[in-house]
């Protein structure tokens, strides 16, 4: 790393580290952020602080790093070779849409101008009032180290890999003749008109740059007059990637067809050069009782800061590195930027968030496909019962509480389905809502506006101060007004965060009768196809009340001192939740069960911060999933032993807020709209309500399961620092949904000082764990395997193997650990009928004993031979319109598997267990193309083979494939976990490996190589793999083996 904070040449990108616990023990992990100049390390010794201390220090937590640390985990994800290449392509292009956040949002609040001096207004005042400190200096590094890697991969990892797959953003001196012609066409009818040239010299004042928006500088040359001139267009921002054609994958950005085509708008002139830049504005808005003055409406007061915040301070510059240096001190000295606030980006575009388009072009095998979302059980088939019986949904609510999880489960079919009903049925008197972020063409607001036509009292809080969308919320509420809803614009001081819904309705015998909607996040159709979210659907008295009492406390400004069942920020929120905190600790100190779990955007609040401290000394076991800024230090001895601070990053963006509480096991959970954020609980109109129903607590708690998902989680050190591969809970204990403790609960919840005196997997940071790092195809055995039909669940033993094994009391065991049968079987249950079958599935291999022994020998694996272009059946009527056959077979090979994405051509095979009356599948799995041809007959009579183990690891050794080994070492960890009668023979012969260094052994679980498993824990001939997996460092490639080995031994579907 250099000292201007940009990269060496020879930075590795996705380098290991070697971490030391506080046990002294070292283990290998994937460290986020990736360098020491992204990670703010306070010179402070942690555990020499008091909770108090350690929870109010600005020193120990920075929300700047903080933040830059939670993109610096979505750039790993688009660093990761295990993530399907598109999906890599939008991770590195959410980062430049998170950077583009925090320049414009995190760099200060706007300072109040003249509005009669404009020339001040695009003055850097930051850099004017005063130097920048050294803090912000070691955060500008940070950033510029962030920005480089990101360049990397896009220019280096990223579009050489797309251009292989056919997906390429080519520049405009590439194009063919015919191309060209093509985009010249296209200039005329759809950028042309839109394209203004504005003249840089001294008798055209600088224009105003907009923030966020593409232009292009250009020199132009005068052949008469022989002068140089200078122009400036601002690129048109409808589409910024454009086709070449419709059939191939081949994009040019907009920039590049407007450079191809300077001739046809220059007529007289020449053009010399022409370079593209971009600004970023400071564009956060701040509206409080002061600034709001005398202002007799907050509706035109957000409007003129909206078109004030167009003139704000510039904060950043970004250009190419061809750039010209007189070009960039020309447009730092009219924005008024130092140098530290010019970005050289090196790459062929600017602005990736515009072409995150390009991730979802049609290869779904390059990434991991997403569900279509589903309509809630409770809700199915109401869309034609409403048009005739619009309350039918209330029927449904008024026989139980509904929870609705997005993104699987679809908005349309829940909560639009719920408002547009309620519009519709003539019994529904009022509606009350909240809306903060509703999108563009919001539905909800369509379904506002019809029942204010039909005659229902409508009533809408619709918060104006809604960071960036300001302008489309002033839009939505003169809609409102106009369609006769009565609008209230928000609480001053206060931003209304809340998503809460309330309709009430007159029953048939007369009564009124509330129903409410509370949810985790927007009531937008668009972020919850993103965003994991949910919402509660109820009747319930107490919190209807409650509802009714915060819209009454909106509009009416009168705040109730409490509420019956809702905890509501800024009322009771805090207090409620430190309370809980509380209890939880005296629990723990009087030696019963304590167990504290969240899953929230942020923690940053001091107080909770604190009492989650003082939790943990006390024995209280906390697990927090938060994903993004963390303010507390889990591990910390003495201080923080039993937290532990999660970040999931994955396919979709975690927004949900659940919140559990032992509460002496009774089991407490809470759902809604508020963060352990200082600015949620002090500073936004929250609310968040208490969930009673015994079900909707079940499924609650599975949320808590991402905890266990190797993965996609990234675990906090007590230095603040992220890691995967960490050290941590073999598998994290659920959160408790019954009224009486379970005994493991009791166990779970020790006391700290209990902890202290063991070593145990409970402890991440002091318990040795083979390091790992979840390789695509890893995951993809183990999804396939845990996530069966009904009809295909496979039973399980108390012992945690992967399958139980029917062995008759006949059977013996003999010196070689053979077990001698007239036909091992297998024991399967599908759907409820206990079956006994000769051959099954261990994760993605098919595996049966040949010779009725029971032994390593005999045992054989099945593999599948097929060619690409020999596709398999599809059942007619299975091929959707546009697909090839070969197209919907590996579309049907991914829905039956449960697969999201393989970066190769997959295959599907079935396994048989009976054809008495038809068939049964009891395991579907997937194998790759372009491996299986390599060791059977091309025929396409010979599909599936059998195929001795050792002839199998043989045949890797000559065509290796991570997926096939990954297969072979989950067959042989089935056999030695459920068959070994031996537990000496496995783990006391020395371990191996085929090219130097040795494997460690796990101190519980003695896992030995798949070497060792084949050949010396069974007295068999030695089989070695010779492939790129058995290469490398030991904290890389031995992971990844003891990893496969650890699995198969607990099981997949744990």
């Amino acid at each position: 790393m250099s000292l201007d904070g940009t990269l060496d040449a020879n930075y590795d990108l996705n380098r290991r580290v070697r971490v030391l616990s506080p046990s002294g023990r070292a283990f290998s992990s994937v460290v986020c952020p990736f360098d020491d100049h992204v990670h703010y390390m306070p010179q402070v010794e942690l555990s020499e602080l008091s909770p108090q201390q350690l929870s109010e220090s600005d020193i120990v937590f920075s929300k700047e790093f903080a933040q830059l640390s939670v993109i610096c985990r979505v750039l790993s994800m688009a660093l990761d070779p295990d993530v399907p290449l598109l999906d890599r392509f939008k991770f590195v292009c959410l980062v430049s849409f998170y950077l583009d956040e925090h320049f414009a949002m995190r760099l200060g609040h706007i300072p109040k101008l003249d509005p009669r001096d404009l020339e001040s207004a695009t003055i850097n005042l930051r850099r004017q009032v005063r130097p920048p400190t050294k803090y912000e200096e070691e955060l500008a590094v940070a950033i510029r180290t962030v920005v480089e890697m990101q360049n990397r991969c896009f220019t280096s990892q990223l579009l050489p890999r797309l251009r292989t797959q056919g997906v390429e953003i080519v520049r405009g001196e590439e194009l063919t003749s015919l191309e060209a012609a093509d985009m010249t066409a296209y200039f005329k009818e759809h950028l042309r008109p839109a394209l203004t040239p504005i003249l840089l010299d001294p008798t055209h004042p600088f224009p105003l740059i907009q923030s966020h928006e593409i232009y292009l500088y250009v020199i132009l040359h005068n052949a008469k007059c022989r002068a140089k001139r200078r122009v400036m267009f601002r690129i048109p921002a409808s589409k910024r990637l454009i086709p070449l054609d419709d059939t191939s994958l081949r994009f040019v950005a907009s920039e590049d067809v407007c450079v191809a085509n300077l001739g046809i708008l220059c007529h007289s002139m020449t053009v010399v050069s022409s370079h593209v830049f971009r600004v970023t504005r400071n564009t956060k808005i701040s509206i409080d009782d002061a600034a709001f003055g005398d202002s007799d409406n907050l509706l035109d007061f957000v409007i003129e800061e909206v078109h004030r915040r167009r003139q704000a301070p510039a904060t950043r510059l970004e250009v190419l590195k061809v750039a010209p240096a007189k070009m960039i001190t020309h447009l730092k000295n009219e924005l008024h930027l130092d140098d530290s606030d010019v970005y050289v980006v090196d790459s062929s575009i600017l602005d990736l968030s515009s072409c995150i388009s390009l991730a979802f072009v049609p290869l779904p095998w390059f990434r991991q496909t997403m569900r279509d979302p589903v309509v809630p059980a409770p809700f199915r088939g109401l869309t034609e019962r409403l048009r005739t019986h619009p309350g039918a949904i209330f029927e449904v609510l008024r026989e139980r509480d509904v929870l609705v999880e997005y993104p699987r489960d679809s908005f349309e079919n829940s909560a639009i389905l719920y408002l547009h009903a309620a519009a519709r049925d003539p019994m529904v008197r009022t509606i009350k809502t909240v809306i903060y972020r509703g999108g563009n063409d919001s539905p909800i607001v369509a379904a506002l506006i019809r029942a204010a036509k039909n005659g229902k009292e409508v009533s809408v809080i619709i918060e104006l101060k809604a960071s960036l969308d300001e302008v489309q919320n002033t839009e939505y509420a003169r809609s409102l007004q106009l369609a006769g809803c009565n609008v209230t614009y928000g609480v001053l001081g206060l931003k209304v965060h809340s998503k809460i819904m309330l309709v009430v309705r007159q029953e048939y015998d007369g009564t009124l009768m509330s129903y409410v909607n509370v949810s985790t996040g927007n009531f937008n159709p668009k972020t919850a196809k993103l965003y994991t979210d949910c919402s509660l659907f109820t009747c319930r008295k107490d919190i209807c009340t409650d509802v009714l009492d915060v819209f009454n406390s909106l509009t009416g400004y009168s705040w109730k001192p409490e509420f019956r069942t809702l905890l509501v920020a800024p009322i009771n929120m805090q207090r409620r939740f430190i309370e809980l905190i509380k209890d939880e600790a005296e629990n723990a100190r009087a030696g019963k069960p304590a167990r504290i779990a969240c899953q929230v955007n942020g923690l940053t609040d001091k107080l909770i911060t604190k009492e989650l401290y003082e939790a943990s000394i006390a024995g209280v076991r906390i697990d927090l999933i938060v994903r993004g800024p963390c303010r507390l230090r889990p591990g910390i001895k003495g201080l923080s032993d039993n937290i532990r601070v999660y970040s999931w990053i994955g396919q979709v963006l975690q927004h949900r807020r659940i919140f559990y509480f032992h509460a002496g096991g009774e089991g407490k959970f809470y759902i809604g709209s508020a963060d352990w954020r200082t600015r949620n609980l002090t500073a936004r109109v929250e609310v968040v309500v208490p969930i009673d129903d015994r079900k909707i607590r079940k499924r609650l708690a599975k949320a808590f399961n991402l905890i266990n998902d190797e993965q996609w989680i990234w675990r906090m050190a007590p230095d603040g620092r992220y890691y995967k591969g960490m050290p941590a809970r073999t598998s994290s204990p659920p959160v408790s949904v019954s009224i009486t403790p379970s005994r493991s609960s009791v166990i779970d919840n020790k006391p700290v000082a209990e902890f202290n005196n063991q070593e145990d997997e409970a402890q991440p940071f002091t318990t040795y764990t083979a390091p790992s790092r979840s390789s695509p195809h890893q995951a993809l055995l183990d999804h396939m395997f845990k996530d069966k039909e009904p009809n295909q669940q496979l039973t399980r033993t108390r012992s945690k193997k992967i399958l139980p094994m029917a062995i008759s009391d006949s059977a013996t065991d003999d010196d070689a650990g053979m077990v001698k049968r007239s036909k091992p079987r297998f024991q399967v249950d599908i759907k409820g009928n206990k079956k006994v079958v000769d051959k099954i599935a261990v994760g993605a291999v098919p595996i049966r004993f040949a010779g009725g022994i029971q032994s390593m020998r005999a045992l054989e694996v099945l593999m599948v031979a097929r060619r690409v272009d020999d596709p398999w059946a599809v059942p007619k009527g299975g091929m959707n319109e546009g697909e090839t056959v070969q197209q919907a077979t590996i579309r049907v090979a991914r829905e039956k598997a449960g697969v999201s994405s393989c970066e190769e051509v997959a295959n599907l095979g079935w396994i048989v267990v009976s054809k008495k009356v038809k068939q049964v599948a009891v395991q579907t799995f997937v194998l790759l193309a372009k491996e299986l041809g390599t060791f059977a007959s091309s025929s396409k009579e010979r599909r599936r083979t059998w195929v001795p183990i050792e002839d199998a690891v043989q045949l890797l050794k000559k065509k290796p494939h991570e997926f096939s080994e990954c297969a072979i070492e989950r067959a042989i960890a089935y056999y030695r976990h459920s068959f070994s009668t031996s537990e000496t023979a496995m783990t006391s012969t020395p371990l191996t490996r085929s090219v130097g260094g040795s494997l460690p052994t796990s101190p519980k679980h003695g896992s030995p190589s798949v070497h060792e498993s084949v050949g010396e824990a069974h007295m068999e001939p030695r089989l070695t793999l010779s492939s790129s997996r058995m290469n490398g460092t030991d904290d890389g490639t031995n992971g990844r083996m003891q990893d496969s080995t650890k699995k198969a031994e607990f099981g997949t579907g744990q």
